[in-house]
């Protein structure tokens, strides 16, 4: 089944993506995840909450909130998250968000999750299928991190791990 748009409010925003999916929400056939086209994106906000999955938050770790309408520094990330390989869910919290929102007034909404190993970080698309409606895709983790240097992160400031 084709899914041409997903529809989900956060924010105020409407959140729509394109992807080829089944009706359980898995990418088929090993597909990498079709965000959007680079030229249709408008602006790029990231969020990193590195308290957000703790009982006890750190009181020295702060959330980092970055948004830039200026393509040379949110394309690096496109490109990352649009090469990444079908993953499998697990119960962790999104501890960050990635809102990509386009020209035409709509957004693509993801979900960061950190990685189980020090390789790789995942991230959840999300979509409107009902309450679990997302898919999960997994990226090298020090390519994540160079991207989120082009929109001015640290590396200390993007991992979250306490």
């Amino acid at each position: 089944m084709k899914t041409i748009i997903w529809k989900l409010s956060l924010l105020g925003l409407l959140v729509t993506g394109c992807q080829d999916r089944n009706s359980s929400g898995t990418a088929q056939n090993n597909k990498t995840p079709e965000l959007c086209k680079p030229e249709l994106v408008q602006s790029v906000r990231v969020i990193i909450d590195p308290n957000a999955n703790y009982a006890q938050p750190d009181p020295n770790k702060k959330a980092i909130e970055i948004d830039t309408a200026e393509a040379s520094r949110f394309l690096p990330l496109l490109k990352i998250l649009s090469g990444a390989k079908p993953s499998t869910d697990h119960k962790c919290g999104d501890n960050g968000s990635i809102m990509i929102r386009t020209r035409d007034g709509n957004a693509i909404r993801i979900g960061l999750l950190e990685g189980h190993n020090t390789r790789s970080y995942e991230y959840r698309l999300y979509h409107s299928s009902g309450p679990k409606s997302y898919t999960v895709y997994s990226v090298d983790k020090s390519a994540l991190f160079k991207a989120f240097g082009s929109l001015g992160m640290s590396e200390n400031s993007a991992d979250s791990k306490h």
